[in-house]
């Protein structure tokens, strides 16, 4: 009976977005971040979900090349630690995973392109990565090199222990923080710009994870009725809002 019911609730959370948001929710107690931005993230973890979901269909159904497949799977989950990382605070850590996302994005599009490459990316060949990232430059969303040049700035720095430490609340990070009076921002400004970087991500794979898929439009942020049956209006209201700030804020 009990293995029954543990088959039930992940069952539950792989297939309904409702579930899916509470366990992932639950793992860190209520944050700051929460209280201010609690709708905006339930409206990006549905398409983390959403991502997740028909991915997973995809790979069962047999209905997408398995090594794409994989990848496009494993690019949506990897979004769930960057999100973790915005509501704990630790807003270099998410640049560091925002960087690697932007790699994986960019080697997903170009694998998908170049299906003939596919054996060399299983050997694990060095060079291919750079080779995606050089592809990405037109093929992905405008400014795609402009944000992965400055997220690189963060996880390369050349003061060691920066990318880490450089914002964190920690006795290093303060001291950075005192030493360099242009680090210091308000908690919600960057909060701010991490998560309109995360919907630049999602925005980034939708187009090539359709294609990957097999699917002819799955657009990201659309107004239509499947989002309204998971997503609370009120909270797409909020979040419509979020997005319309960046706009006039980034234009």
């Amino acid at each position: 009976m009990g293995v029954m019911v543990v088959g039930m609730i992940i069952d539950e959370i792989i297939t309904n977005p409702h579930k899916f948001r509470e366990a992932f929710l639950i793992q860190v107690t209520l944050s700051e971040v929460d209280k201010e931005y609690g709708a905006i993230l339930n409206v990006l973890l549905y398409y983390i979900w959403r991502g997740i979901f028909e991915t997973r269909e995809a790979l069962l159904k047999g209905k997408v090349q398995t090594d794409l497949g994989i990848l496009c799977f494993a690019t949506y989950k990897s979004f769930l630690p960057i999100i973790q990382n915005i509501r704990l605070g630790y807003p270099a850590d998410v640049v560091i995973l925002l960087r690697a996302m932007m790699e994986r994005i960019a080697l997903l599009g170009y694998l998908h392109t170049h299906p003939q490459i596919i054996p060399k990316y299983k050997a694990k060949k060095n060079n291919l990565q750079k080779d995606a990232m050089a592809w990405a430059k037109d093929q992905a969303v405008e400014n795609w090199m402009i944000l992965y040049s400055m997220l690189s700035n963060v996880a390369h720095a050349r003061l060691e222990g920066t990318a880490g430490y450089m914002l964190d609340p920690n006795p290093i990070g303060d001291a950075l923080r005192k030493s360099m009076p242009d680090l210091k921002k308000p908690l919600t400004i960057i909060t701010d710009e991490l998560i309109a970087m995360v919907c630049y991500a999602l925005f980034a794979i939708a187009p090539f994870a359709s294609e990957v898929l097999g699917q002819k439009n799955n657009c990201i942020f659309p107004d239509g009725e499947r989002v309204k049956r998971f997503v609370d209006l009120a909270d797409l209201g909020k979040f419509q809002n979020f997005l319309v700030r960046l706009i006039e804020k980034y234009k």
